[in-house]
């Protein structure tokens, strides 16, 4: 049986799998569409935010340490390079 962290986890990771699909659809749109599917993307990024937070607090789900600035220096710079 499925108890309340089993269905936040299971949410959680089904929301992560929405929101990549809503971005992949918005990129192959246009006009109104798009902008639909944007709005709904935004509204699923924040409950997903919503729903991390409150599995966080309660020790159910730990995120990934912040990486340091200096990674993510290095890595903007990888992709700003290929980007020109």
């Amino acid at each position: 049986m499925l108890n309340d962290r089993d269905i936040a986890l299971f949410v959680l990771d089904h929301s992560k799998h929405g929101i990549e699909d809503l971005t992949k659809a918005n990129m192959e749109c246009s006009g109104n569409l798009k902008q639909t599917l944007t709005q709904m993307r935004n509204q699923c990024e924040q409950s997903q935010a919503q729903l991390s937070q409150m599995a966080i607090q309660k020790q159910w789900y730990q995120p990934a340490a912040p990486a340091n600035p200096q990674d993510i220096q290095s890595v903007a710079q990888f992709y700003q390079a290929g980007m020109r």
